[in-house]
């Protein structure tokens, strides 16, 4: 075979690219970017969760803490142990969960003070409070 018969440098050795063309592709993938969604992605990194002062345990029909007590700003954690959904229904205007599935979570957070009751949907028996301070 003659020296440089239709094989390009490229074709030999793919995962080397000289510098202008690492470049070259560092601009095009920009250009696929739009710049809203490269934003978005930097200020979701700057917000943080709310710490999660509580956690209440969904086991045998039942919430393992009936009442817990927060500061403002903290949240809570819902953790299904049962084998059956469950859901986190406020009885306020706070909204809740969907159905938490088994070995599923719930967590949220609250900004006001304020005594907030809450029980399951599917079952209505239980029943817990948060107490936020």
């Amino acid at each position: 075979m003659e020296r440089g018969a239709g094989i390009r440098h490229s074709q030999l050795a793919p995962h080397v690219l000289s510098a202008r063309q690492q470049r070259r592709r560092q601009q095009h993938r920009r250009q696929l970017t739009p710049k809203s969604s490269r934003r978005r992605h930097h200020q979701q990194a700057a917000v943080r969760p709310a710490p999660v002062a509580a956690t209440v345990r969904l086991a045998a029909y039942k919430f393992a803490t009936d009442t817990v007590t927060i500061s403002v700003g903290q949240a809570v954690r819902w953790v299904n142990n049962d084998p059956v959904e469950h859901t986190i229904t406020f009885d306020g205007a706070e909204p809740g969960s969907p159905l938490i599935p088994s070995n599923g979570s719930f967590v949220h957070r609250f900004d006001k003070a304020g005594r907030y009751p809450y029980h399951c949907t599917p079952h209505p028996f239980m029943k817990g409070v948060v107490i936020v301070k």
